[in-house]
């Protein structure tokens, strides 16, 4: 398994017409699709994936997965086209 180290990764993401409320700014809540893609990429650069994670786990806890409860986000700046999230 890989080791798990904390790292900034940058993740360049297009940003699609779907991606945007009327203004033309992403929807708020879109962030959190492209804060998965990042981690699921950044999984894929250790050398794993939620799968084999889960895989790897089940022995310890069987019938889990991965979920995420709390989660507090500051939005310092709007994404749109042309702006990256």
């Amino acid at each position: 398994m890989a080791k798990f180290a904390m790292a900034a990764i940058i993740c360049r993401s297009a940003i699609y017409f779907e991606d945007t409320d009327a203004g033309q700014i992403v929807y708020h809540a879109n962030f959190l699709r492209f804060m998965e893609r990042g981690r699921t990429n950044y999984l894929r650069l250790l050398g794993t994936n939620q799968r084999a994670l889960l895989e790897e786990t089940g022995n310890d806890a069987p019938g889990s997965s991965f979920v995420v409860r709390p989660m507090t986000i500051n939005f310092l700046k709007p994404g749109g086209p042309g702006r990256p999230p």
